[in-house]
């Protein structure tokens, strides 16, 4: 590919370094300098496969991993106290391909996009559009996943999806992307069922799915100056690339303590920044201390002896003492829940999957059948995201608590941070995050979502009450916000949240997107709470607010004297 230097190396030297080095417990193995074209062991799934190492330092400064098939690159499983350094993953055929949109259909229901060459000559669907003269998603893009698409002449794809021509203009750029093979595994790098883990001067360029992706395990891995942004142009292109992971650029879901993440970059992923996540479960059966639970997704990470099983910050608790995986076919349902199971859809409450467990609790299992749960120790806690720059469309996405987010440079995503559990029905429970020192520039200007909460360009997005709220102890202070569209900060469901000392510049001055007005979040509110308790404003100015700016604080519930003493915590500064 264009721009990779070094010399090119056989696919087994790599591997076998650092197989050899895990054998004979070396503390450290050096790769040395040059592009590494590899592909996947005979009926393989992953390019690259560190297992059951511990206390080893990976040294590969200068060494491009060069993947040939879409999967997964490079995987860390049950490892403990390895460091990775310098590193790059890129692949050859991309993850993705682009052009320009050169035709609509008269019903606007398909485009046709024009490849650039060099690029591959594929049919992808996952479609963004991209403004021609920022190459960053168009302002005004609304969600088009649920598109297929199919070639039309040797470097066109015709792309289908209702209304997709009335969000795309002749000249626009366009990014399409897909994840992996069939039979291959998704993301670039992957950490499973590991701890202590350091990566430092890792970068991604392209990925089938998320750029970096840990789950399970105990966590407390360190990212430190990592990137996941797009490569050069590959062999035979002249443009430059317009898209660097195909979804998430880094996540982790479900260990037991957050991640380190610190002075990191990310660029054009196709989703999210970075996340937190733990998972739900949802109760089948109830026969005493024992039940049934099912997960949402095949790969979620089931709970493990000593964990609990909750429904908020404050519910009762089922401390797990055993569990085994049941079939589902085979288990005893009560009647119509597998009728439930069957017809529900993968977003509804009912919508799980195959994966089943049988859980013993110690005490009680204090929950009926149809509660949804999630696990609290594996939630990720104690994350620090710190000194990162993002520009990317997608946001930083918290389900975790006791963490902080400070002094990042944050830039033109659909949103800033977002705190949601996402979990159907009124579950989940945060606490404890600091949100202080960042620089907002640009958020909320496309992928509208009129049916969410996650309204502001920071949201506490939660479905609990005023007396069990999702929320509680929340600080949002010292921040610098500019240009974003629609509200600054949305707060629903509750308790302890203070916003101090935040900077909010030339805000409001298009036309509020609608995302949360089918919830009556008002798109000119600078600050909007709903179902929220102990809110504390103080010390903050709003320098020339735009047009659409029409109040400091929407609290409906609230008294209008309570009202009044939140907005006294917010300057109003027109001039110069």
């Amino acid at each position: 590919m264009a721009g990779i230097l070094g010399n090119i190396r056989a696919e087994a030297d790599i591997q076998t370094l650092i197989s050899n080095a895990i054998r004979q417990k070396a503390p450290e193995v050096v790769i040395p300098p040059g592009v590494y074209k590899v592909q996947p062991a005979s009926g393989g799934r992953v390019h690259l496969q560190v297992k059951d190492a511990s206390n080893l330092t990976i040294k590969a400064e200068g060494v491009t991993l060069l993947c040939g098939k879409r999967t997964m690159a490079m995987e860390f499983v049950s490892c403990k106290n390895v460091r990775l350094q310098g590193l790059t993953i890129d692949y050859e055929p991309l993850c993705f391909t682009q052009g320009e949109v050169v035709r609509i259909a008269d019903d606007r229901s398909w485009i046709d996009v024009q490849l650039d060459a060099g690029y591959p000559r594929e049919p992808f669907s996952r479609i963004d559009l991209i403004d021609r003269v920022t190459r960053f998603r168009k302002r005004g893009m609304p969600f088009l996943w649920g598109a297929k698409a199919e070639m039309v002449g040797e470097s066109t794809v015709r792309v289908f999806r209702d209304g997709i021509g009335k969000a795309a203009a002749l000249g626009d750029l366009a990014s399409l992307s897909t994840g992996p093979d069939p039979g291959g595994a998704p993301h670039g790098l992957t950490i499973t069922a590991s701890s202590d883990m350091t990566f430092e001067d890792v970068t991604v360029h392209s990925a089938p799915g998320f750029g970096i992706f840990e789950s399970a395990g105990q966590g407390g891995s360190t990212f430190r100056r990592c990137s996941v942004t797009p490569g050069p142009p590959p062999t035979g292109a002249t443009s430059e690339r317009l898209l660097s992971s195909s979804w998430d650029a880094m996540m982790t879901a479900a260990v037991r303590k957050g991640p380190i993440v610190e002075d990191c970059r990310i660029e054009k992923a196709g989703d999210d920044s970075w996340s937190v996540q733990s998972t739900d479960y949802l109760v089948l059966a109830v026969d005493g201390t024992r039940a049934i639970i099912a997960s949402r997704q095949p790969y979620d990470v089931f709970p493990q002896v000593g964990e609990r099983l909750v429904t908020g910050l404050t519910s009762p608790e089922a401390v797990v003492a055993s569990l085994r995986p049941v079939n589902l076919d085979q288990v005893s349902l009560g009647a119509g829940t597998r009728d439930k199971i069957k017809a529900a859809k993968p977003w509804e409450v009912w919508g799980v999957s195959a994966k089943v467990f049988e859980v013993t609790a110690k005490d009680s299992f204090p929950f009926p059948v149809g509660q949804n749960l999630y696990n609290p120790d594996r939630q990720c806690n104690g994350f620090v995201f710190r000194n990162n720059h993002l520009h990317n469309s997608g946001r930083i996405l918290i389900k975790a608590s006791d963490g902080v987010i400070e002094g990042n440079d944050i830039k033109d995503g659909h949103a800033g941070v977002t705190i949601a559990p996402e979990y159907p029905g009124a579950i989940g429970g945060v606490r404890n995050v600091v949100i202080r020192n960042n620089r907002f520039v640009g958020t909320g200007y496309f992928c509208p979502a009129p049916w969410s909460g996650q309204a502001g360009c920071i949201s506490l997005s939660g479905q609990g009450s005023i007396d069990a709220p999702t929320f509680r102890d929340i600080v949002i202070e010292k921040n610098y916000f500019e240009d974003f569209n629609g509200p600054g900060i949305v707060i629903v469901s509750a308790a302890g949240v203070r916003i101090a000392d935040n900077l909010f510049r030339n805000v409001m001055s298009e036309t509020p997107n609608p995302t949360g007005q089918d919830l009556g979040i008002d798109g000119g509110a600078l600050i909007w709470v709903s179902r929220s308790s102990d809110l504390t404003i103080t010390g903050n100015r709003v320098v020339r607010p735009g047009a659409f700016f029409r109040q400091k604080v929407v609290w409906n519930e609230a008294e209008s004297d309570s009202v009044a003493t939140l907005e006294s915590g917010i300057v109003i500064e027109r001039g110069d």
